[in-house]
């Protein structure tokens, strides 16, 4: 009886550290880069732009502080058009581009708000440079 108590207790806890994991604000903002078809050569090219904006909204939004990031992107939104393929909008709170017609895959992931955050935001996929 007492086994099953602190199972449950200790399952609780667990759940309720995980969950305080993510509610600060290491990552208010987000993003999302929809495709422009579902071909090879386009799932490629998503990762192509995911890292063009993470160094992108990086350079601008690291050296300000947190209360103006969200207006400082809206202002300067066309800074992530970045090539005549490419569409940036910005709704709330996230940054969304659509490569081409926008009718492919989608991928969104989180931004930080600063270089201090220790959450890992890119997960760099080594095989998809062969094909560039």
């Amino acid at each position: 009886m007492k086994l099953i108590n602190f199972a449950s207790i200790l399952t609780s806890g667990i759940i309720l550290l995980s969950s305080m994991q993510e509610s600060g604000s290491t990552f208010k903002y987000t993003y999302q880069i929809k495709g422009n078809s579902y071909s090879p050569k386009d799932s490629v090219n998503l990762y192509y732009y995911k890292e063009k904006l993470i160094d992108k909204y990086e350079d601008l939004v690291f050296t300000l502080k947190e209360d103006y990031v969200g207006e400082f992107i809206k202002t300067n939104i066309h800074e992530f058009d970045f090539d005549k393929k490419c569409k940036a909008k910005y709704i709330n709170g996230t940054i969304l581009l659509i490569v081409g017609e926008g009718k492919g895959s989608l991928i969104e992931g989180k931004l930080r708000i600063n270089s201090c955050d220790d959450s890992v935001i890119r997960e760099k996929i080594y095989l998809l440079d062969i094909f560039k």
